[in-house]
Parts: structure tokens; sequence; C-alpha cells
């Protein structure tokens, strides 16, 4: 009886355990919930601004945090697709003040805009560009930049970057907030927007078409009336042909296109050209108001980001607490009707206001913003919604060398077979399957062929002194598939051996198949004629040098001086002598007449001084070997700086 009321009891415990397991799984998986791969730790510790990902599935976090996950990222921080700080990413001391806009350019470059006015270090006044491992991009050159914040901006298919803010003069140039930039940084004169927004632009769109919608604060555009709403043409000025009549009565904080050309806008606004619409709704292509989507009393606050699914449902998030009357907090998503889509629980929701969403490739949704927890569980700035869709779905992706997807495999090869199932898919009445379309590309690869004569500064900042054939450079999305380009070293230095043989009448270079070319050292450095053989026969005593010339690059010698016979004779002066001649410890020097205030200077086999003697008077002088080696030298005397003779002399060791 006991065993059978154990077993019992055992059995209805582990029951029990399962079955909240189960609960949990499902209440955590399921559309609108918390995606627990994605873990920021401890988050930002303050707010996050806007988060986007990369291609490769890293998130870019910007906003007012100074820390991240207890780390120091001030302002910018990259992230893994499980949301562990990426390491990899380096800004250095980054950006000194906010940054409230980011777009990732298809080359993997960033760019950054808010209200800071250096980054590492480095004068960018409220934007820059900065390469794919976060160093800052130099051949981005936006000149003195803008003069105030940056609140929004919107990269073009050709390049080109439309900012707009509340600054009122961009690179120099009076550009009332809003203005477009070349894809080197430089200001695009030809978008001209004449006196521009009256007042704060807080948010653009680009349209498949070119033309540009803003919104914010302004009631009027280059001296035109339109209340917080604008389309312009593509080349800055007002397109009159957008009907928006009396606008919106409150700030537009954001504007989304959906695939069909109608318009999603989100802010602080209660009507929209005189009829109530609180604070989102949807403008046909020409400007005028969607009566099809219809928010009942809407929400309770302002929308502060407005993002469109593929199936043409919307996600809103921003300060409300209910919508048309119904408890939602801060964020939800809606049908294309404007009503509530209740298969998407977001149950507490976010507990605080959420500012921007951005939906991944994979249809799963990143919001950013003030809040410090969603749905109870810790989620400081930023988090990740499941999301599943009512059918099957395609990831497209293209990245470099390799691709970690979501079902935690990392491929090395194009594939397009791979699927993934959401765990929510069953329990939610959703098939949500994934397949992945993966394009690798590989990184570009080239030889930087080189040759150069003593030394060489590469790429790398080494200088090499030896040929290289192995040295590599990688630069980041330099490849024209916008991958990393591999460079490899093919350098050959030339150096010259420009030593001399002494052979007592004669000079040797003993650099071989070269050109040479023998100079006078007593004339100038003057090229002497005839002379251009490795093997120069001095015909007159005197100072000379080679220059050599080898694989394009010419090197000179030391001068070495040379008598005839060993006995250099000047002015009728009798021969000097050396004797004993070879010696070992000390020899004479025979002048044949009297000498005073004269020089003694010996030279080894390269023209090189090793001994001298001073203020020399009298017809001989004695020589000590002293530290001397066994060898050939040179004796030199002067006297009032002229050289009046010369001998050669043999030192041998005992």
């Amino acid at each position: 009886m006991i065993k059978t009321f154990f077993s019992y009891t055992i059995i209805t415990r582990l029951l029990t355990v399962v079955l909240s397991f189960l609960w949990y799984i499902s209440a955590n998986s399921q559309p609108g919930a918390n995606d627990m791969r994605f873990d920021p730790g401890t988050g930002a510790n303050q707010i996050v601004l806007q988060s986007a990902q990369q291609s490769d599935g890293k998130v870019i976090a910007v906003g007012t945090f100074t820390f991240f996950n207890d780390i120091n990222y001030r302002y910018v921080v990259r992230l893994q697709a499980d949301g562990s700080i990426d390491s990899g990413f380096n800004s250095g001391s980054g950006p000194n003040g906010l940054i409230r806009t980011l777009q990732i350019q298809p080359d993997g470059k960033i760019f950054l805009a808010g209200n800071f006015t250096s980054y590492n270090g480095v004068s960018r006044n409220r934007l820059v560009r900065v390469h794919s491992d976060g160093t800052l991009d130099t051949s981005f050159k936006p000149g003195s930049g803008a003069n105030n914040g940056i609140f929004a901006s919107a990269l073009q298919p050709d390049g080109k970057i439309i900012v707009v803010g509340e600054f009122f003069n961009v690179a120099g140039v009076s550009m009332n907030r809003i203005a477009r930039l070349h894809a080197d940084g430089r200001l695009d004169s030809t978008f001209t927007p004449g006196t521009g927004a009256s007042g704060i632009v807080r948010s653009v769109a680009l349209q498949p078409d070119g033309k540009i919608i803003i919104g914010g604060l302004f009631t009027s555009y280059n001296g035109v009336t339109v209340n917080r709403i604008a389309r312009l043409n593509s080349d800055g000025t007002l397109d009159q042909t957008f009907n928006m009549g009396s606008g919106c009565n409150g700030t537009v904080r954001s504007i989304t296109l959906q695939p069909d050309g109608k318009i999603m806008l989100g802010g602080d606004f209660t009507t929209y050209n005189a009829i109530t619409r609180n604070f989102v709704l949807r403008l046909f292509s020409d400007g005028s108001l969607d009566q099809g989507f219809n928010s009942g009393s809407g929400p309770n606050g302002w929308v502060g980001s407005v993002a469109v699914q593929q199936d043409g449902k919307m996600l809103i998030g921003g300060n409300f607490v209910s919508y048309n009357g119904v408890s939602y907090a801060r964020f939800l998503r809606l049908n294309a009707d404007g009503s509530p889509d209740a298969t998407f629980q977001t149950g507490t929701g976010p507990d605080n206001n959420v500012l921007h969403i951005a939906i991944q490739r994979d249809g799963h949704i990143l919001i950013s913003g003030e809040f410090w927890m969603y749905r109870g569980i810790n989620r400081k700035g930023i988090a990740r919604v499941l999301v599943c869709q009512p059918s099957t779905s395609v990831d497209k992706v293209s990245a470099c060398s390799g691709y970690r997807w979501i079902d935690g495999n990392t491929y090395t090869t194009s594939n397009n077979t791979a699927t993934f199932t959401f765990p929510s898919g069953a329990a939610s009445g959703f098939v949500c399957v994934i397949t992945l379309v993966l394009t690798i590309r590989t990184p570009g690869t080239s030889t930087d062929v080189q040759s150069s004569c003593k030394s060489y500064t590469w790429l790398d900042g080494i200088t090499y002194t030896s040929s290289n054939q192995t040295a590599t450079f990688t630069i980041a999305g330099g490849a024209a598939n916008g991958c990393d380009s591999i460079v490899r070293l093919d350098l050959t230095i030339t150096t010259i051996d420009t030593s001399v043989q002494y052979l007592e009448i004669s000079l040797k270079a003993n650099e071989m198949d070269a050109t040479y070319q023998w100079l006078d050292c007593d004339n100038g450095y003057a090229p002497i004629d005839g002379k251009t053989n490795a093997l120069f026969e001095v015909g007159v005593s005197g100072t000379y040098a080679v220059a050599i010339t080898k694989n394009n690059c010419t090197d000179t010698s030391g001068c070495f001086i040379v008598s005839r016979s060993g006995v250099h004779l000047i002015n009728g002066l009798t021969l000097m002598k050396v004797y004993p001649n070879p010696f070992s410890t000390q020899t004479t020097l025979s002048f044949g007449r009297y000498l005073a205030n004269a020089e003694v200077v010996i030279l080894n086999a390269w023209g090189q001084v090793v001994a001298s003697y001073n203020n020399i008077h009298g017809n001989t002088c004695s020589i000590q070997r002293e530290r001397l080696s066994e060898g050939l030298y040179q004796v030199v005397v002067i006297q009032n700086n002229q050289r009046m003779m010369s001998a050669s002399m043999i030192i041998v060791n005992p």
C-alpha cells in the first residue's frame, strides 16, 4: 500500500513538472513571446533608440547608453545573433554623444548619425561612417558635418544618404533640417530643398520611384504650408501632387511604406485633414486618408514606430497602454484593416516606451526603447519577439565565407534546402516553416606585385627590407561582391652590395651581374669615361667610388684611395716608403722630406678610417699596429688639408 502510494505521488509530481514545462514552452514560443534564443544579458544602461540586423544576422544597436551588458560601449554596440556582445566590433572610444539613426550599407559599412561631435577622438559632427569592424571609415568625408542633431536617415539605392533633424547647416551650407549626402559623405548640391522645413523633421521614408516622404513638427516647407507631413521630389523640391489637406495636428514620428504603396504614419496627432485619427493612420499613395484602415479609438498614447510585415500586418510601438479600449501595453500587431491581431500575444508587453521596431529577414521582430522588461523577463532596451505567419516563408541570405542560421548550424557553402520549424507552430495553429536560401560569396583575392630598392612599406604598415611572397592583408569589404579582399604581397627587394676589393692599384666591385660606373671622388663624383666594368684599373692615383645599378636600383660605394705601385707622388715629392712592409707590430713611414703639422690617416680595404695620427713633425713617423687586424691598408698623409702622398701597407700576424 505504501509502495503504491509512493509511486502514485512520484508520477503525479513528474506529470505536473512535465505539464508545467510544456506550458512554459508553449507560452514562451507563441507569436508575440520573447525569443529566448536572443539574450542580451543585462542589456543597455540607458535607452536603445534603434536597432538593425546585418546580412550575417548580427544586430547593431544605438542610443543613449554608455554600458551594455555591464561593458563600456558608448552609444553603439554590435550583438551576435544570440544577443551576446560581438567583441569584433571595435569602436574605440566611440562617439562622444548619442546616436539616433543608423543605416547598414550593402557593402557592410555602417552609417551613424545623432548628436555627437567626434568618433574615437576624430572630429565628426553628428554623422559618420564606420567599417564593418567598427573602425572609422576615413573615405567618408562629410566636411564640417551638421550643426545640430540628426533624428532620422534613409539610404537610397544609389548609395546617397538623406538625413533629417533639427540642423540648419551641413558642410558649411544652409540646409534647413533636411539634406542629402553623396556616398562619400560630400553634400549633394543637386538636392535643393530651398528654405527647407520650418521645424524639426523626425522621420523620413523613400518611395520606390525616388520620392521622399518626411514627417515631424514643421508646418511649412520652402514657404508652402504643409502640416507635419510632406512628400518631396527626388531633387528635394516639394511634390505638389501629394494631397494631405490640412495634414496632421501633431508630430509625425514614424513613416513606413507598405508593398502596395500605401503609407503608414505614427505619432502624436489626433486628426488628419480634420478627420479624427488617434496616433496611427494609413494614407493612399496620393496623400489622402485610407478609410479602410479603421483603428476605432486607436491607441491612447503616441506611436513612435510602425513596421509592416510581408503579409501586410502591421506592428506598432509607443507609450500607449490600450488600443480601441482594449489593454495592449506599448506594442501590438494589427491586421490589414487596423484591428488588433488576437493571435499575436504580447502579454504584459514591455514595461516602458517602444521607440523602434525592426523586422528581421526570418520574420522575427526587434524592438528597442526605454523598457527594462518584456513579458516579465529582463530585456533592458532591446528584445527579440517571436512571430509565426500562417504559411511557409523563405529566408534569403547572402553572406561571406560562412553564415550561422537560426537552426544553429553554420553553413560555409550555398544552401537552398535547409528548413527550420518554429516550436510554436503546432501549438498556435500555424505551420511556421522557414526555408533557407543562402548564397555564400567568397572573399576576393589578389596579388600585389611590387619591387623596390632597399626597403618597401606595404598596406599593413610594415617596412620590409627583404623580398617577401607570404605576407597578406585583409581589406574589410574591399571585394566587388562586398566581402573582404585578401591581398598577398609579392615583393622583390633589391639590395646592392657596395663593397669593393682593394687590389693595390685596382678596385673591383663585389656585386655581380650589374652595370657599373666608376666615379672620381676628388672631382665631385664625376663619371670616368669608359670605366664601366666591375674591375677598375687605376691609371692615375686618386680617390674613387663606383655607382652600381641592378634591377633599376642604383647605389654608390664609399670612396677608396689608390696610388700607383703602392706609392702616390705629388708635385715632385720624393716617394713615401713603408718599412718593414709587411709588418706585425710596428713599421716606419719615410716621407723623403721634413713635414710639419701633418696628419697620417690609415684606411681599411673598404675605405674606412681605422686610425689617425695628428701633429706629425719630421722626416719619418713610427706606426704601431695596436688593435689593427691582419690585412691590407692604405696610409694617407695630409698637410694643409691636402692629400700629399699615400702608400700601401700590409699587416700580418706574428
